[in-house]
C-alpha cells in the first residue's frame, strides 16, 4: 500500500466520521449516504480494489440524487407548518376555504449580508430542518411558501426583513 492511498483512506474515514456526526444532528439522506460512500471508498483505498472505490463513489452520487429529489419534493409541496410561537403572534388564520384568503406567495429575493440569521429566522417561523432552510436561503430568489394568507405572508415578510433579507409578497 502506498503512502498516498493510506493518507487518502485515513482522510476519507475522518470526513465520514464528521458526516456521521452531522447526520445524527440533521438526519439527512445526503449525510448518511456520503458517510457510507466515503467509508466504502476508504475500504477500497486500503485494500487497493478499484471496484470498491467505484461502489463508494456510486453510493455517494445516489445519496446526493435522493437528497436533491427529497428537497425538490419539499419545495413543490410547500407544506411547512408554522411554529407554535408564530401561530400565537399571527393570531387566527383563515380557514383556507376562501381562495382569496390563501392566494399569496412569499418570495425570498436575497438573504442580505447575514445568511445565518435569515436561516434561523425561517426556522423560528416554520417547522423545517437546518439543511432545507439553508437550501431555501442559498437558492435565492425562490419562494419561501406559496398559497398562504395575507396575514401569514406579511408576518413572514416582517420577520425575514428584521433578519436582513429582501422579501416580496405577491398575489398568486
Amino acid at each position: 500500500m502506498s503512502i498516498t492511498s493510506l493518507i487518502a483512506g485515513i482522510f476519507c474515514v475522518f470526513v465520514a466520521l464528521f458526516l456521521f456526526v452531522s447526520w445524527i444532528r440533521e438526519r439527512s439522506i445526503l449525510m448518511i449516504g456520503w458517510t457510507i460512500g466515503l467509508l466504502t471508498v476508504a475500504g477500497g483505498l486500503f485494500t487497493r480494489h478499484l471496484a470498491i472505490e467505484l461502489l463508494g463513489a456510486a453510493i455517494m452520487v445516489v445519496s446526493w440524487m435522493l437528497d436533491e429529489a427529497a428537497t425538490a419534493r419539499m419545495y413543490q409541496k410547500h407544506h411547512m407548518n408554522l411554529q407554535e410561537d408564530a401561530i400565537k403572534e399571527i393570531g387566527p388564520l383563515s380557514s383556507g376555504s376562501d381562495l382569496d384568503a390563501v392566494s399569496h406567495e412569499i418570495i425570498l429575493n436575497s438573504p442580505g449580508e447575514n445568511i445565518d440569521e435569515v436561516v434561523q429566522a425561517i426556522r423560528r417561523i416554520y417547522v423545517i430542518d437546518q439543511i432545507h432552510a439553508e437550501y431555501m436561503v442559498i437558492g435565492c430568489p425562490r419562494p419561501v411558501k406559496q398559497f398562504v394568507s395575507k396575514t401569514e405572508a406579511d408576518y413572514v415578510k416582517s420577520k425575514l426583513e428584521e433578519a436582513g433579507a429582501e422579501v416580496e409578497v405577491r398575489p398568486m
